[in-house]
């Protein structure tokens, strides 16, 4: 019996170092010939947590962001902002416009002068001298309307905004059904209950350390995550004429959040634009082709239309970057190989459409008096 249980245990030590080396050289090899693996976007303690709003970025907090769309340094002023400044009392004769969102407005990976709001800020104080712009960074990644909504409820007022520019991107309909409980903060790390590179639960602790050392373990999680979403209901059944799961109260709580933030700003004074940010693969023909792939009945700007149609009943301005971002013939990517984030080029296409609705709609009637020559 003794003899038995040493030869289980020395057969069981071989089985141990020989699946131990095996992970090694699999390790070695996705290091060395796997180059397009999602980037761990989420430095350790960018956010904190907030009772209110789910978790907010930490003030003070600077950090480094690269990837394959660029470099930049983030910095987080004292107001939970990415700006280089705090915002106090607004100056007589300021327009201040706060911009709400998730990470396609934060843009981590593009540099803060060169996002889609600086950008709007720098062309609309080109265009009009009567009134300074001053154009604020609110997004903040993994924020649905729930997390907007309340962080304007909790630091709103104190920014006195003349209008919000609420930047809409497709998740948010698939997690405003968790209000603001979709991420967690723990351990300075962003923990996302919906989180698509973790499909198979492991203890937190290891789950972190595989995620920030293991390229063999990103690699093997995400194509999981790529084989789940092709049997679960993924985000392409937002487009899908007959879809595979009802979204009904997910579009009834998504207008219930846009409606809310617009009672916010009605409440304070401020004017509210809904911006919608299309996804690359609305945009990308190629990408589009592999959606539709299968068949089925798809239509390309339906959350779009959704979106619009709930604008509309509530009078709420409109604008979607879909149409300008279809007719861009300029050959440059709005967005990122990998990381599929608005691109420096994105951005900068974002801010010049932006501006132009701005210029030609009535939005600013009542605070511009006279145009530069």
């Amino acid at each position: 019996m003794k003899k038995k249980i040493i030869n289980f245990l020395k057969n069981l030590s071989l089985l141990l170092f020989t699946t131990v080396i095996c992970v090694l050289i699999l390790e070695v090899i996705v290091r060395l010939f796997v180059s397009d693996l999602p980037i761990e976007p989420h430095p350790k303690d960018l956010y904190i947590g907030d009772p209110e709003t789910g978790f907010v970025l930490n003030p003070g907090f600077s950090t480094v962001i690269e990837n394959d769309i660029g470099r930049a340094e983030i910095r987080i002023n004292s107001q939970s902002l990415r700006e280089d400044r705090d915002y106090g009392e607004k100056s007589p004769g300021t327009f201040r416009i706060l911009l709400v969102g998730d990470s396609q407005t934060f843009n981590g990976a593009v540099p803060l002068e060169l996002t889609f709001g600086k950008q709007l800020e720098k062309h609309l104080n080109t265009r009009y001298d009567s009134i300074e712009f001053e154009v604020l960074n609110a997004g903040v990644p993994g924020y649905n309307n729930g997390n907007q909504l309340a962080f304007l409820e909790k630091y709103g007022a104190a920014l006195e905004p003349d209008m919000v520019i609420l930047g809409f991107y497709h998740n948010d309909i698939l997690t405003n059904n968790t209000g603001t409980t979709t991420i967690k903060i723990r351990d300075g790390y962003m923990i996302s209950e919906h989180e698509n590179l973790n499909p198979i639960s492991l203890p937190y602790p290891v789950k972190r350390f595989l995620r920030l050392h293991s390229h063999l373990y990103f690699y093997v999680m995400w194509k999981v995550a790529i084989f789940s979403r092709s049997r679960i209901v993924p985000w392409v059944e937002l487009y899908a004429k007959t879809p595979a799961k009802d979204f009904s109260s997910d579009w009834e709580i998504t207008g219930e959040y846009i409606n809310r933030i617009q009672k916010w700003t009605t409440g304070n004074s401020t004017k509210l634009m809904l911006l919608y940010i299309p996804q690359k693969e609305q945009i990308d023909n190629e990408l589009w082709e592999q959606v539709i792939s299968d068949g089925r009945d798809y239509d390309r700007s339906l959350p779009n239309s959704y979106v619009l149609k709930i604008c509309e009943e509530s009078e709420i301005r409109f604008f979607d970057l879909y149409h300008d971002f279809i007719a861009d013939r300029s050959g440059n990517g709005l967005y990122g190989e990998i990381d599929k984030h608005l691109s420096w080029y994105g951005n900068e296409a974002a801010g010049k459409a932006i501006f132009r609705y701005l210029e030609n709609s009535d939005i600013l009637t009542g605070h511009i008096n006279k145009e530069k020559r």
